[in-house]
């Protein structure tokens, strides 16, 4: 590190906006991924391992994030690959964009 310079700081913690009313927070450190609507108050917690996988269905403009169990968000393709880099390929074994 040259001097003068800070080391960055790496909270571990990535928040992605999901729509109007929905935002995600990916906590890298715990491998938690945390789904909040304003609109509902509804928050959706998801431990996020190997097993995860992730779709975008372009028709209805929805994001599937699953393995026991779902999750679907309506959001944009673009927040939507936002949210998977943010998980990463270590944690999520698939991501593709569907018809």
């Amino acid at each position: 590190m040259r001097s003068g310079k800070k080391p960055k700081k790496d909270s571990g913690l990535v928040s992605v906006p999901l729509g109007q009313h929905v935002h995600a927070e990916f906590d890298r450190e715990q491998a938690l991924l945390c789904v909040s609507c304003r609109a509902s108050g509804m928050t959706v917690r998801m431990l996020i391992d190997a097993d995860i996988e992730a779709n975008y269905v372009m028709h209805d403009g929805t994001l599937g994030v699953g393995a026991w169990m779902g999750l679907e968000v309506a959001c944009s393709p673009e927040e939507a690959a936002e949210l998977a880099a943010a998980i990463g390929p270590h944690a999520l074994s698939s991501f593709q964009f569907i018809g």
